[in-house]
């Protein structure tokens, strides 16, 4: 049985072995994909990626596999470098990718991030996205952002009122609403500041634990 205690952070003992996580990742993996589906928002010039502890430690595990690193030190970067992705009560975390466009389309949308480039609408609410790394001034093609969600706007997505996703560019303007399996994920993420109790048949997206042999142990996903 999962825990109510949902777990916030990421720590050196929910990292998984890069052996054990090769032997879970083809059953790990798809669901991890099909969170990432519900959470993508595709515009034009870039997409937003809105983040839950499940997708942040999947990259840690997929950096760690792939770059085959094994060291506490490297580990403990890794999880330096994600674990801000890790949503916080009243905050949605997203990460920003510039896929089109010229370098100076993709610098214009670097600089706008300043002035809410990225807007979540809930109704007649507004919640500007700001950068989760205020030093993060270059120029780039990634970029990790936050929305703070207010109490009003959560309960206005809770009562169903319209969502939107808005771009607000010099280089154009779109509005794209948030698709049903979108805003039941955003809406379960900013839920589990009060969670109710997960089946452990159907584990939460954000709390997710892969399944092992019964001779093996796993972290607190």
């Amino acid at each position: 049985m999962v825990s109510t205690d949902v777990p916030t952070e990421i720590e050196l003992r929910d990292i998984l072995p890069v052996a054990i996580f090769e032997r879970v990742r083809d059953r790990w993996g798809p669901m991890v994909w099909r969170v990432k589906a519900a959470r993508r928002v595709e515009f034009s010039h870039l997409s937003v990626l809105f983040e839950s502890r499940t997708t942040a430690l999947w990259q840690i595990h997929e950096v760690l596999r792939v770059e085959s690193r094994t060291s506490t030190g490297d580990i403990q970067r890794e999880i330096d470098e994600y674990a801000r992705l890790v949503p916080g009560p009243g905050v949605l975390t997203a990460t920003l990718s510039i896929h089109a466009g010229s370098a100076a389309v993709g610098e214009v949308f670097s600089r706008e991030l300043d002035t809410g480039l990225i807007c979540l609408e809930v109704g007649a609410h507004r919640c500007p996205c700001r950068r989760l790394d205020p030093d993060d001034r270059e120029p780039a093609a990634i970029h990790y952002i936050a929305f703070d969600v207010t109490e009003s706007a959560q309960a206005a997505l809770h009562a169903g009122e319209p969502g939107w996703l808005r771009v607000e560019s010099s280089v154009g303007c779109e509005r794209l609403p948030l698709g049903p399996e979108t805003r039941a994920s955003l809406l379960e993420t900013l839920d589990l500041g009060r969670p109710p109790r997960p089946s452990a048949d159907e584990p939460s997206s954000d709390t997710f634990i892969p399944i092992l042999n019964a001779d093996q142990t796993w972290p607190s996903w």
